[in-house]
């Protein structure tokens, strides 16, 4: 493992005056490390290329650091990173055997080294501007230098080797001394912790270390340990890794390896100072009263397949990414081939020689990003799947797919909305009339209809699927998910199905995910398909929809929101799409807010978020509801004030609002409190222990009571209502428990049928209080409480944000554990690389998108 941390000038000095410094072996096993001829400390420290260690004592590294304090500006506050390299436990209890000893150390040592010539060489970047034309270019200077001190005690004075390698922030390049840019450091940790692991085990599987896997406490990723030292020497050896995951529990941090090495770095406290043979003879005296600890060396032998399996592994992570991004760069990959290597120990230079085998066969180079300084590549696959999408999305067009002419449209439209007017109070807004008409007018096959949260697209949908209709059209609803499928059903009249469920059912003799719709006939009606949620759509399925679309000569009409969550794999399909002054396809956006009331600071907030203010950077998004921000840093005391916040609510407001949280281990413990408390209150009654499934497909049996808000979290079109008609539920559909009899219970759903079901049988529901806002999206309530951690930094983006707060029709409260970052990260829209990240997207015929058909040329489409 690799962690990372800022060292100040003044921790740097006194480096070898605290922690463990007078616990470790005098023994000259500390070593500079970095291209020392050209390092700015002049050529005192030998090029490391050579196989010798230069020996680092106490005055020289005062020496340098005080020399390099020369080198910043009096009021620079960070001289150098601090990268800490650590083995698994067992290697540093093995080190107390001292026949392995130097082994085991020179293993280590190695792949320090291996690391950081890798680090000096890619990540070692000097920022550069110049002011003449405001150009900033990233240079890799290829020279550092690192202090490499060693230790052999964890701050709970176990047994712990590790490395603190501090790299001072200071290069040369042509011959003067610049300021190193940490952010590529830090920002590459993971993948230096993989890559040394890598290193670590092919070192220690040379030297005949026998190795065995584990896995880390989310069960993702896979580890080792050397074969011989059991669970329970390690357990007892790890009083700093409890110590670690109590403090991340408690104090909030993210259930991550991020939000592990951030509650390490808060936590860390001094080391007491005792001596090391008085440590090691504690050690070795518990060791023995645990059992013991037996290391039998492997037979060395060669394997032959070692490059073919190395090979396999990088193949299959090329896949792997090419599922999730359109585009990744070589640092993507090293991280998925290490993730899936660590036991077989795959070096920099295997990968490398590998890699640039694919760069001639499976590796497309399309750009380089400046934000991370990194060439980016492609597949095969996904380039063609791009243009494929784009050769239909701008291919010229022969038929004419309007219903209506823009005229005839705009009549029908302005007597819809009187009528509405008349009868129920209400008109149609600009942009739900523009809507309306560029659905029935355009002649394009494919159209978009861009709205913003609360702009009124399931009530324009609504009326326009009166207008098809009338002129025998016959529209069909999809969505990505079962609850949107499920609104659209019940709000706007529209039979809808999710996505991949109506694409089954034009192809239902192949595998989900893979359709063939070779067999599929052309519409014998008419036919709309309204896609909604097209913010989610990857580009395999905006392809898959395109095919069957072209063999049903379906129009479709594409619906979404930009700004809410981004699609979970290749592409940005909707956003590509409707890229403002640049069209694929014509698009009409609806702006105005129906869904808070006018000139409340709620409406305002919403609108700020979506991108209808111009200076988001000189004012917070979120100023309009400061008020409602609460800051609680300490986690438990922020998830209890959520649940207090709740349960003080009605039953019947209760039943009108949400808590929407970024990740699954917030919902599930602020669920269960919730339950909890309610039955106590006695809001809830009857409570019986029922199976259900959770998020990770574990079956487990938890207490439901009658008056229970549930969840569904698995779409089921054979459920009956307690007339024994089929009704059928959706995943994302929300209902309340009425009646429980034994296994069997009966769920009022949002859209009051009553659904019986046998929970031994269908077992994917869930409670219904917190959800995560990948659920929530979709759905309205009065109110919204919203779980905001500042270290789940890859979930909080301003789409997130976004779509927490636009949930609410009349109340947000949020709850977070630093105010600043949450208005930081209100800020930033969530990217996502796609074809036209490198290549700006060429728009044939762009004038199509106002091109409306004149009446005597109209004809049904």
């Amino acid at each position: 493992m690799v962690t990372t941390s800022n060292v100040s000038t003044i921790q740097a000095g006194q480096y070898y005056n605290k922690d463990d410094y007078y616990s470790r072996t005098i023994t000259h096993e500390d070593f500079w490390f970095g291209k020392g001829l050209l390092s700015p400390i002049g050529d005192d420290i030998p090029n490391p290329c050579k196989s010798t260690i230069t020996p680092l004592s106490q005055d020289n590294y005062e020496q340098k650091v005080n020399t390099l304090k020369d080198e910043l500006t009096p009021d620079a506050k960070k001289l150098a990173i601090d990268l800490t390299f650590s083995p698994p436990k067992s290697i540093s209890i093995a080190m107390l055997n001292p026949a392995l000893k130097y082994d085991l150390l020179d293993a280590h040592n190695q792949a320090v080294k291996n690391v950081l010539t890798f680090v000096e060489s890619n990540y070692v970047v000097w920022r550069k501007h110049t002011n003449k034309d405001n150009r900033t270019e990233n240079v890799k200077t290829k020279n550092a230098l690192f202090a490499c001190l060693q230790h052999r005690v964890s701050r709970e004075q176990d047994p712990q080797l590790h490395t603190h390698c501090l790299l001072f922030r200071k290069t040369m390049i042509n011959g003067k001394i610049m300021t190193i840019e940490d952010r590529f450091i830090h920002s590459n940790q993971y993948l230096f912790s993989l890559m040394y692991d890598n290193e670590l085990s092919k070192a220690l599987q040379e030297k005949r270390i026998p190795l065995r896997e584990s896995t880390s406490n989310d069960q993702k990723n896979i580890h080792f340990e050397i074969e011989g030292i059991n669970d329970t020497l390690i357990d007892h050896f790890s009083k700093r890794k409890y110590q670690i995951q109590d403090y991340q529990a408690n104090q909030g941090f993210s259930n991550t390896w991020d939000g592990a090495h951030a509650a390490g770095l808060a936590s860390r406290r001094p080391k007491p100072l005792e001596g090391l043979a008085t440590l090691e003879k504690e050690w070795r005296k518990s060791i023995d009263n645990l059992g013991g600890f037996v290391i039998n060396k492997s037979t060395h032998h060669k394997d032959a397949s070692r490059l073919l399996k190395i090979n396999d592994i990088l193949k299959k992570s090329i896949d792997q990414l090419q599922e999730k991004s359109y585009a990744f760069s070589k640092s993507d990959l090293m991280i998925e081939v290490y993730k899936q290597g660590i036991m077989l120990g795959i070096t920099v230079s295997e990968f490398e020689n590998i890699f640039e085998h694919h760069l001639q066969s499976t590796l497309i180079q399309v750009g380089f990003r400046q934000l991370n300084n990194e060439i980016y590549f492609t597949t095969p696959k996904n380039l063609a799947r791009a243009k494929y999408i784009d050769s239909l999305l701008l291919s010229p067009q022969i038929e004419n797919y309007s219903t209506l002419d823009q005229n005839d449209a705009n009549s029908k439209i302005d007597i819809l909305s009187s009528n509405l007017k008349l009868a129920q109070g209400w008109e149609l807004s600009k942009g739900q009339k523009e809507a309306i008409n560029l659905m029935l007018s355009s002649s394009n096959k494919y159209i978009a209809v861009e709205g913003i949260a609360g702009s009124g697209k399931t009530t324009m949908l609504e009326q326009a699927k009166l207008l098809y209709e009338a002129q025998g059209v016959n529209v069909i609803g999809m969505a990505f998910t079962g609850k949107a499928a499920e609104a659209m059903e019940s709000e706007a009249a529209i039979p809808s199905h999710t996505i991949h469920k109506y694409l089954n059912d034009l192809s239902p003799t192949t595998t989900h995910n893979s359709w063939d719709f070779s067999s599929v006939k052309k519409a014998e009606t008419p036919e709309v398909w309204v896609v909604d949620e097209s913010s989610m759509l990857t580009d395999h399925l905006l392809s898959n929809i395109l095919e069957a679309s072209e063999k049903r000569n379906a129009k479709v009409v594409f619906l979404g929101d930009p700004n809410q969550l981004l699609p979970i794999g290749t592409g940005n399909a909707f956003a590509r799409m409707t890229r403002k002054d640049n069209e694929q396809v014509p698009t009409v956006r609806m702006m105005e807010i129906n869904r808070q009331e006018e000139g409340s600071n709620l409406r305002k907030t919403v609108e700020a978020l979506s991108g209808k203010f111009e200076n988001i950077e000189k004012q917070s998004p979120l100023s309009y509801i400061d008020d409602s921000i609460k800051e609680i840093p300490q986690r438990q005391y922020r998830l209890n004030s959520v649940i207090h916040e709740y349960c003080n609510y009605t039953v019947e407001q209760q039943d009108k609002s949400a808590i929407l949280v970024a990740r699954n281990n917030d919902r599930n413990e602020i669920n269960s409190e919730i339950h909890n408390r309610l039955v106590e209150k006695g809001t809830l009654k009857n409570e019986c222990l029922l199976t259900s499934v959770n998020q990770y497909g574990i079956e487990s049996s938890n207490p439901y009571a009658i008056g229970e808000k549930v969840i569904f979290t698995k779409n089921d079109y054979k459920l009956k209502d307690t007339n024994g008609e089929t009704v059928g539920i959706k995943n994302g559909q929300l209902g309340k428990i009425i009646n429980i009899n034994g296994p069997k219970i009966t769920v009022q759903t949002n859209t009051n049928q009553n659904v019986m079901f046998d929970t031994r049988e269908y077992k994917h529901f869930d409670y219904g209080y917190a959800m995560t806002t990948f659920k929530a999206q979709g759905i309205t309530v009065d109110n919204a409480l919203i779980v905001h951690d500042s270290t789940q930094k890859n979930s909080n983006t301003r789409n997130k944000i976004y779509v927490d707060v636009s949930r609410a029709k009349k109340s947000v409260k949020i709850f977070t554990d630093d105010k600043e970052a949450l208005v930081k990260q209100a800020k930033r829209f969530q990217q996502k690389i796609t074809s036209s990240t490198f290549t700006p997207y060429i728009t044939k015929g762009k004038e199509r998108k106002t091109i409306h058909v004149s009446k005597e040329k109209s004809k049904e489409i």
